[in-house]
């Protein structure tokens, strides 16, 4: 635990910083509220507007500020968290979100008792707090190039398992792991060393129980050993479940060598052992830096099934998807027990609960509008939609549903695929028709009677880094900046029941993967709008 006197310290600086921001943002409040007064506009919503910007700001301030100090007390002190720390500075942050929250409330019903969408900035800070918190217990943990984590709470922890072939000890793994322990990490990899007979799965399993990350060197001789490949489609799905735990490297393979292989890996972020020791270290510190998972904490969901995501992966690829596709993906399964359905009843299901969007630019969903193929499967029925498109040479949509109702859906980036639109972009209006879409479609399944009580969804776009939000409605003005996607993966969890209200949920989701594009300031009005129209069944104007 860190000592008394540091803490003392951290609380003191705090309550300087926290009393300076408190009268800056009363000293806004009243500003803004003198003017909107002075000019007859008190009753006005865009007051309502400016009161949570204040008052979200003045919070977001706040968390900064706290964090700051956290990080430069603790580094001169060399005392990084212990998850008790951890969970307690969360709880911390938490209350002054709380407090700010509370404030703009008492503001807010002066002028609009039935105004709740003020909330959402406020929740959108909160889901944040585990995400800044993690990343700067990660910055303590290997700032000077050495873990500084507590030992007291963490036990008999390695930071890295090396999993590989025998042949690539000498070559790759030994080098490696030398290199890694000369920065301060603790790496287990020699009984790790795969030779013929092992199982990828068991010596995965048993690394991880007692690693944080494992470096797994894919080679032809890794993929030599007598490994069947549903052990790695399995190790792929149990990697994409929660956060990065995997960290690849080819070693003397090639790309087309990979997609021989799995070709899932191929689409996978790794780095090439031809690149040298130096460049692998360099890289596997940036990958720990960004240790975090996007997921929200709103109604986190369970984990979804693995047999589901094994079963359509492969049926999705011999079915004609590419490898390496950059693709949007919707996992759907009850958490409550169902009796099967019969599948042969599945078909009239899912017509009876599509989305079908009115206006230019609408489609429905789970298939599109134009020919779709459907499949007959043991226990259930597969769509695939690969007709040719004028705008695109290549498009390919994928859905399949089973007897216990679990849903996967997969296809591409339209915006990759138009000729007309600039590769490596995402329209806005289509992020959230993606997001609105299938929880509407897990509410229509809800209230049909079938059983179902509750829905999780794991929304999935891969494929993001450096992708840049766009505009393709002519009759908005575009961007005014550029906001560019930094994280490879976006994930987003939740949970629809009968209560949901899909409207905050549709907003929780779309202000996280904003904030990771940098825009944390969108334009709350206009993507509030164009929810409601897609909630509602019309394609946003």
């Amino acid at each position: 635990m860190v000592s008394r006197s540091i803490k003392a310290i951290i609380t003191q600086k705090f309550s300087i910083e926290y009393a300076k921001i408190s009268e800056d943002t009363q000293r806004s409040i009243n500003q803004i509220t003198e003017y909107y007064a002075s000019n007859g506009l008190y009753k006005s919503g865009a007051l309502v507007t400016k009161y949570t910007e204040i008052f979200s700001q003045g919070a977001s301030r706040t968390i900064d500020a706290r964090l700051k100090i956290e990080k430069d007390i603790r580094t001169l002190a060399k005392k990084p968290f212990s998850g008790s720390e951890n969970r307690e500075l969360n709880s911390f942050l938490l209350s002054l979100v709380d407090s700010f929250e509370q404030q703009c409330g008492e503001k807010v019903k002066r002028l609009s008792k039935h105004n709740t969408h003020w909330r959402f900035h406020f929740n959108l800070l909160k889901n944040q707090i585990p995400v800044t918190v993690s990343m700067l217990q990660a910055e303590l943990d290997i700032l000077g190039g050495q873990i500084m984590r507590s030992n007291v709470e963490q036990g008999n922890e390695w930071d890295f398992f090396i999993s590989h072939a025998s042949e690539d000890k000498e070559s790759i793994a030994k080098p490696l792991a030398e290199a890694l322990i000369q920065e301060g990490y603790k790496v287990w990899y020699d009984e790790f060393s795969l030779t013929w007979g092992d199982r990828l799965r068991e010596s995965i399993d048993n690394g991880l129980s007692k690693s944080r990350f494992g470096i797994v060197i894919l080679s032809n001789n890794f993929f030599s050993k007598d490994w069947p490949i549903n052990e790695l489609e399995g190790l792929w799905a149990r990697e994409s479940l929660g956060r990065k735990v995997i960290l690849p490297i080819w070693h003397d393979i090639s790309k087309e060598e990979i997609v021989k292989y799995s070709p899932m890996l191929v689409g996978k972020l790794a780095i090439e052992s031809s690149e040298g020791i130096p460049y692998i270290l360099d890289q596997v510190k940036r990958m720990l830096n960004k240790d975090v998972t996007t997921t929200t904490n709103l109604n986190k969901a369970s984990q979804p099934p693995i047999q589901l995501i094994a079963f359509a992966e492969n049926d999705m690829f011999e079915s004609g998807w590419k490898e390496a596709e950059a693709y949007k993906q919707v996992i759907m399964y009850p958490t409550n027990p169902i009796n099967p359905v019969p599948v042969q009843n599945l078909r009239g299901i899912v017509d009876n609960n599509t989305i079908r969007l009115r206006g230019w630019g609408g489609t429905t969903y789970p298939h599109d509008s134009y020919d779709t193929k459907f499949l007959r499967r043991s226990d259930g029925i597969a769509s695939i939609d690969d007709a040719e498109r004028f705008y695109a040479d290549w498009y390919f949509r994928y859905w399949y549903i089973n007897n216990q109702l679990q849903f996967f859906q997969r296809s591409h980036f339209d915006e990759d695929q138009d000729k007309d639109i600039p590769p490596g972009s995402m329209d806005m209006i289509w992020l959230l028709m993606d997001i609105a879409r299938p929880i509407m479609f897990a509410k229509n399944l809800i209230i049909s009677d079938l059983g179902v009580t509750k829905f999780s969804l794991d929304l999935v776009w891969s494929g993001m880094g450096q992708r840049k939000l766009i505009l393709l409605n002519r009759n908005r003005a575009p961007f005014s900046q550029k906001y560019i996607c930094n994280e490879e993966i976006i994930r987003q969890s939740i949970s629809i029941d009968e209560t949901t209200v899909l409207l905050d949920c549709s907003l929780s989701i779309v202000g996280n993967i904003f904030w990771l594009f940098g825009w944390e300031k969108f334009n709350y009005q206009q993507v509030t709008k164009d929810l409601e129209a897609f909630l509602s069944g019309n394609f946003p104007d």
